[in-house]
């Protein structure tokens, strides 16, 4: 019940924000005034392709849970349709909805009608990862767990169709490996302190009981290790000051993995902070309007978004240009032909806002205007192929069919293939637009964000430099100090000093990874083997780490701890094998 409970909130909040995605863009651009240069104004035919596309996703909802599977595929085919005449190719709003009202369905044991709405919601959405998330809940309440683990992995791959949710997973898989590799450094410098620090413990008691009794001396010698713990940060300073407490008994790879360890503790605020910076990017209204443009996502916020871009960059040639060929999507001629004249005044020469003003009069019926902007566009130097063939149909329109021909060939010659597909579907778009506007959305990016740039390493550590001066002076004198007393006591380089014998040997080297290969001198492998079970351990905190994801159905925790307890029976089960084939 609680389940079902849940699942049925779900549905309703994610069917309500599709239902509503016709009305805050009508709302959006009701509320635009003719005086506002920034606005984003809509025309009474996008405005009726809107309302059609609520009316006919109220419609698919009240069939798909009817049943009548013949009247929702005609709503869905109709949705699809609608998308198609704004030129847009994904609705995400409302194939969260299908998936949620697949999920509601499923957990009432309809797993048939379930898999009619995942359907659907794959078409309103074909790159949606949050759709295969959903099939994997649907699979594990039939009991299909196979299935269920397929679609988790698909839902993986699917991420390439979402931009800011790849981003946003893909830093907190970043944060949480660098977290991991923090961790297994830790690890190793306690591994080094037991196989290294009887030899460093043997020479400060040597030196402290020559004038002190002994119980005094291992008193001295424990604050002596352990005094960093009550600083700030005392545990990272702790670990800091072992390792160079210890780096004079160490071997040359050894030390390697040492040096290795202050470079990644040093690099590690610098690579978050530039993590922070790119994600504060990906979440800004701006870039969010130039990926779901590209990627033909019409979501709710669009309209609104795009007004936010424009206001950002009011000057900016790319933003007009882009703003162009959305319009263009959308048919409104009259509008995208004014910002296509605004792109053509700084960029006189642009070959794609040439042929789309092209594109604009034809489809205006102003045909002379047409020809004239098609062979502006042929005349360059890099007139493209559907500048040719733009040039054809128009011809082909005013009956002048041998200078039509001759411009056809021309485009053939120039991408055959392309001509080929453009005449197949001639019939419903008679001319070709181009989307260089579309495909100015890095340089958009870079006007937004070309002046920022990260905190570098004096912004970061610049601050700290006086306050970590006397502690580094504190670090270099006992490091020096031990230094000059190990060599005292010990001019060759000595061995690490296995602390546990006897019968359970076997499972002591097993179960302790790292240690056995620190004490066989493999130091390099002893990080490594330390390396693998921290990741594991780490992995279902995925997202703790850094950003939560936005998603509308995502991966199940309990399969970042299933994959991670698997992973370590594994792992284990291995050592001991290979411990138990080794042994004498």
């Amino acid at each position: 019940a609680l389940v079902t409970t849940r699942v049925r909130n779900r549905c309703r909040s994610l069917a309500v924000a599709g239902l509503v995605l016709a009305l805050v863009a009508t709302g959006q651009a009701l509320s635009a005034s003719e005086s506002d240069p920034i606005s984003f104004e809509l025309s009474l035919p996008v405005l009726q392709t809107l309302g059609r596309l609520q009316e006919e996703w109220l419609n698919w909802l009240a069939a798909y849970y009817r049943g009548d599977e013949e009247e929702a595929t005609m709503a869905l085919e109709s949705l699809l349709a609608g998308a198609r005449d704004l030129g847009m190719a994904r609705l995400p709003e409302l194939s969260l909805g299908a998936t949620a009202a697949a999920v509601r369905l499923a957990a009432q044991e309809d797993f048939e009608q379930a898999q009619e709405g995942l359907r659907a919601a794959r078409q309103l959405d074909p790159t949606l990862p949050d759709v295969e998330f959903g099939a994997a809940q649907v699979a594990w309440l039939d009991g299909a767990y196979f299935g269920a683990v397929s679609h988790w992995f698909a839902g993986y791959v699917r991420l390439s169709g979402a931009p800011l949710k790849r981003q946003l997973w893909l830093t907190d898989l970043a944060i949480c490996l660098l977290s991991a590799l923090l961790l297994t450094g830790v690890a190793f410098v306690v591994v080094e302190m037991a196989t290294r620090g009887p030899h460093l413990l043997r020479d400060l008691l040597g030196l402290l009981t020559s004038f002190m009794p002994l119980s005094l001396a291992y008193v001295v010698v424990v604050g002596f290790l352990i005094w960093p713990i009550l600083l700030p940060s005392g545990p990272l300073l702790l670990v800091i000051y072992w390792s160079l407490l210890i780096w004079g008994y160490g071997s040359w790879s050894e030390r390697a993995v040492l040096i290795g360890l202050w470079l990644l503790v040093a690099a590690a605020p610098v690579v978050v902070s530039e993590l922070r910076q790119q994600v504060g990017q990906a979440l800004s209204s701006e870039i969010r309007t130039l990926e779901n443009i590209r990627s033909g996502l019409l979501s709710g916020a669009l309209f609104s978004d795009v007004a936010a871009l424009r206001a950002a960059l009011p000057e900016s040639v790319a933003v007009t240009h882009l703003l162009g060929d959305l319009n263009l999507k959308l048919r409104q001629w009259e509008t995208a032909l004014d910002l296509y004249t605004e792109v053509l005044k700084a960029e006189p020469d642009n070959p794609f806002a040439l042929c789309n003003t092209g594109v604009c009069y034809f489809n205006r019926g102003d045909l002379d205007e047409a020809i004239e902007y098609f062979r502006r566009a042929t005349d360059l130097p890099e007139a493209s192929a559907a500048a040719y063939f733009n040039l054809s149909q128009t011809y082909s329109e005013i009956y002048r069919f041998e200078d039509a021909g001759r411009a056809l060939r021309v485009a053939q010659e120039i991408d055959n293939e392309a001509v080929g597909d453009w005449l197949v579907s001639a019939a419903s778009e008679r001319v070709v637009a181009l989307g260089g506007g579309i495909g100015r959305a890095e340089e958009i990016r870079g006007e937004l964000f070309g002046g920022e740039s990260g905190d570098g390493p004096e912004q970061i550590w610049g601050p700290l430099d006086r306050r970590l001066f006397p502690l580094a002076v504190a670090f270099a004198l006992a490091t020096g100090g031990i230094h000059l007393l190990r060599k005292r006591g010990s001019r060759r380089q000595t061995p690490p000093m296995p602390w546990w014998h006897g019968s359970l040997d076997v499972v002591r080297r097993a179960l302790l990874p790292g240690l056995a290969e620190a004490e066989d001198g493999r130091f390099l492998s002893a990080y490594l083997a330390l390396l693998v079970p921290v990741t594991l351990v780490t992995l279902p905190l995925l997202g703790h780490f850094g950003y939560a994801v936005p998603w509308g159905f995502g991966p199940s925790r309990s399969a970042y701890w299933l994959l991670a307890g698997i992973g370590l029976v594994v792992y284990f089960g291995l050592r001991v094998a290979r411990q138990v084939r080794d042994r004498p």
